[in-house]
C-alpha cells in the first residue's frame, strides 16, 4: 500500500460517519494488517495535527461494525516528534486506560508538567505505588515513543499516597475498572447494534426467501432455525463449537456453545 493513500480513500466504504472522516479522513494510512483468522484489524496512520483519542475511537469502532464483520480493530497513530506538547497528556492518558481499565480512578485530576525529558505527574489522589506496581511509568513511556518517537522518564509528584493505598481504597480501584468494563462492554453493544447493515446480498437474500419459500413446521421445528452464517460476536472473539440445544444439555456436558439473542 502506498504511503500516500489517507484514511478517507482507503476506508470510505466502511465509515458511514461524514463528520468523522471531516475529522481523521486526511490521515495517511501507513499500513493496514488483518489477522484474518481471529478477523481483527490494525491500522498505521500519520497525521499532521494531534487528533483527540474519541476520533480514533470511533474510526476503531465504524470499521469494526462495518461490512468487514471485524472482532477487533485498532489503530495506532503516529506524529510528528515537533507536535508533542504536555496538553495531549489527558489523550494519552485515555488511551493507557482503555488499554487498561484497573488505571481508571488513580489518575483522575492528575495534571503533568515536563522538564529535561523529564515527565512529572501530579497525582491528587495518591496510588503512586499502585501505578507503579502496574508498570504505567514504562507503559507511557513506550507510548510517547511509539507515537511521536520522543524519549521522556515519568516520575510522580503531588498526593502519591493515601491512607493506604488500603484494602479500601484498592477495592474501591477495582469496582471503578468493573464499571468501566461494563460501560464499554454495553456503549459497543449499543454501536454495533445501531451501525450493523446487511449487505445487499443479504437484504435479497431474505426478501427472495421471504417472498418463494414458506414451510411448516412441527414438534422441535417450531422453534427458530439457526443459521451459522448470521452469527456476529457482541463482545470479544468469535465463539466456536457445535451449538446445542438447551433443553439437550446435561449435568456432565462440559463446556457447550449455545446461541441466543440478548435482551433487558
Amino acid at each position: 500500500m502506498g504511503t500516500q493513500n489517507t484514511v478517507r480513500e482507503v476506508f470510505r466504504e466502511y465509515i458511514t460517519d461524514d463528520a468523522l472522516l471531516n475529522e481523521i479522513g486526511d490521515g495517511i494510512v501507513h499500513s493496514v494488517k488483518l489477522d484474518s483468522e481471529n478477523r481483527k484489524m490494525n491500522i498505521k496512520v500519520a497525521f499532521n495535527r494531534l487528533v483527540k483519542r474519541q476520533f480514533l475511537f470511533q474510526l476503531e469502532n465504524s470499521v469494526a461494525v462495518s461490512k468487514l464483520a471485524l472482532n477487533g480493530c485498532q489503530v495506532f497513530p503516529i506524529f510528528s516528534s515537533e507536535l508533542f506538547n504536555i496538553d495531549y497528556f489527558t489523550e494519552l492518558i485515555a488511551e493507557l486506560k482503555r488499554r487498561n481499565s484497573s488505571l481508571n480512578g488513580t489518575l483522575n485530576d492528575a495534571t503533568a508538567t515536563i522538564s529535561d525529558e523529564i515527565i512529572t505527574i501530579d497525582l491528587k489522589h495518591g496510588g503512586a505505588a499502585i501505578l507503579l506496581s502496574k508498570n504505567f511509568p514504562m507503559m507511557l513511556q513506550k507510548l510517547i515513543q511509539s507515537e511521536f518517537k520522543l524519549n521522556y522518564s515519568v516520575v510522580f509528584s503531588g498526593v502519591t499516597s493515601v491512607d493506604g493505598d488500603s484494602e479500601a481504597y484498592l477495592e474501591k480501584q477495582k469496582n471503578v475498572s468493573e464499571t468501566y468494563t461494563r460501560e464499554i462492554t454495553e456503549n459497543f453493544v449499543n454501536n454495533y447494534e445501531a451501525n450493523i447493515e446487511f449487505t445487499n446480498e443479504q437484504k435479497e437474500k431474505r426478501e427472495k426467501s421471504a417472498s418463494t419459500f414458506s414451510e411448516v413446521r412441527s414438534e422441535d421445528e417450531l422453534l427458530p432455525k439457526i443459521l451459522p452464517s448470521t452469527i456476529r460476536p457482541l463482545y470479544g472473539n468469535m465463539i466456536k463449537g457445535n451449538m446445542q440445544k438447551i433443553k439437550d444439555l446435561a449435568h456432565d456436558s462440559g463446556r457447550v456453545v449455545i446461541w441466543g439473542d440478548i435482551f433487558s
